[in-house]
Order: C-alpha cells, then sequence, then structure tokens
C-alpha cells in the first residue's frame, strides 16, 4: 500500500454486483464485443479465436480522456 502513496496512486473498489460502479471498465468491454461481433460476423461461436484481434485492434485505437 505504501506504493500507491508514494506514487499518488488512489484505490478504489467496485462491486461485482454493480458494474455501473466500474464504468470505465465496462466501456472498454463494450467497445471489444462490438469489435469482436464484427470479425466474426458469420460463425459467432468462433469469437475465441477473434479475441487477440480484437485486443490489437483496441490497444492500437486512439482514445481521448474526458
Amino acid at each position: 500500500i505504501s506504493f500507491f502513496y508514494e506514487y499518488g496512486i488512489t484505490l478504489a473498489h467496485a462491486s461485482n454486483y454493480y458494474p455501473q460502479g466500474n464504468g470505465q471498465a465496462e466501456s472498454s468491454n463494450k467497445n471489444l464485443v462490438t469489435i469482436i461481433r464484427k470479425l466474426v460476423d458469420v460463425n459467432q461461436r468462433m469469437w475465441h479465436k477473434s479475441l487477440y484481434d480484437a485486443l490489437w485492434v483496441d490497444r492500437i485505437t486512439p482514445k481521448r480522456s474526458l
């Protein structure tokens, strides 16, 4: 915990049962689901084979902070 204080990091906890409490992660997951849906247009049961491509696309896409 001293590591967090040293670098000025604020610890925050979100409930597993209240996904709105972790909006940034939920937004990121929503983007990944959208990308995967576009990649597996024909055979949706093979979504796991497109996961790495979707992660790569998400990671290289420029994002702006609010």
